[in-house]
């Protein structure tokens, strides 16, 4: 899987899969060093991570 991960412009998954995903490559979605991910948290709305530090936009319906 870690291979991949120089090739991917956007991953998008969810709290779940991010928790998992956290676990595999043993550090968090926001220092995975790809260009833009999403987590969707369901009725919380989701999270987009940008590229550089801790920026991020919470979106909600």
């Amino acid at each position: 899987m870690t291979a991949l991960l120089p090739h991917v412009d956007l991953i998008s998954m969810n709290a779940l899969q991010a928790a998992a995903f956290e676990d595999r490559l043993g550090r968090s979605v926001e220092s995975a060093y790809l260009p833009e991910i999403l987590v969707t948290r369901g009725a919380e709305g989701a999270v987009y991570h940008l590229p550089k530090g801790p920026s991020r936009s919470r979106l909600s319906g």
